[in-house]
């Protein structure tokens, strides 16, 4: 306010006809309120500026973003959750509490004060996984790990194992979030019989419920569950359609 003030008051009665004379002006201006000594300290705001200017460093590369921190506990698959989307961290913290720093842009993991995970926030993905963080055994398994990679193990399988699997697949937000569950599911089909495997698939992708414990759960019911067992044609307790005409098939005893 009183760079503004000052200047402006100089310039008050003056007029310029082009923006470089008005910036000469002001410039000259500028350049005497710093030099003018401060009415009760040493100095002026040249001198200060001078005596300052070696210690100053030169200013972020990237722009300040307000933070908040927030607490979260690693879950069983070695990832945090922040607003409905899954960070990951080094295993070894699986269970532990850590610190997290969550910003407009990143979302920074602590524990014990030293970080120990950074990630783009995420705005559109579920998950956002970095390959360090996973178990060597995890790290090894996934390699070769690819959606055709198990379309192929489906449908050596079957067509109604290959339908699930390209269900499952089509539905993932991010392929490779499912892959562990698709490598359980195909694990499982190794051991139900082969009839009952198939129903089981076949009712997993018609009702729509895909997880490893719904297929698993169709597995249990058998290929006789509900839905899959034949209506018998007749019994004592049917009257058919022709009853409720008025023409009973029988005569009921008086």
């Amino acid at each position: 306010m009183l760079v503004e003030r000052w200047i402006l008051g100089h310039l008050r009665h003056e007029y310029f006809t082009n923006w470089e004379a008005a910036h000469t002006a002001v410039s000259a201006l500028l350049q005497r309120l710093n030099a003018r000594p401060f009415q009760k300290l040493p100095g002026s705001r040249a001198s200060l500026w001078q005596e300052e200017r070696p210690i100053l460093r030169p200013l972020p590369r990237v722009a300040y973003e307000e933070a908040e921190w927030r607490f979260a506990t690693v879950h069983r698959d070695y990832h945090i959750e922040i607003d409905h989307r899954y960070y990951s961290v080094p295993y070894r913290l699986v269970g532990a509490r850590v610190d997290v720093r969550v910003t407009a842009s990143l979302v920074e993991c602590f524990h014990d004060h030293v970080r120990v995970a950074s990630h783009p926030r995420l705005t559109r993905d579920v998950f956002h996984t970095i390959r360090e963080h996973m178990p060597p055994a995890h790290r090894a398994m996934t390699l070769d790990w690819n959606a055709a990679y198990f379309q192929r193990r489906a449908a050596d399988i079957g067509p109604e194992t290959a339908r699930l699997i390209s269900t499952i697949l089509a539905r993932a937000v991010i392929p490779e979030q499912v892959f562990r569950r698709c490598q359980g599911i195909l694990q499982l089909a190794q051991t139900v019989p082969p009839e009952t495997w198939q129903t089981a698939a076949t009712r997993a992708v018609e009702t729509g419920a895909l997880s490893y414990r719904a297929v698993k759960a169709f597995c249990a019911t058998g290929p006789t569950a509900s839905g899959d067992r034949p209506h018998p044609e007749s019994h004592a307790n049917l009257r058919g359609p022709d009853y409720f005409q008025g023409t009973p098939e029988t005569t009921p005893d008086v």
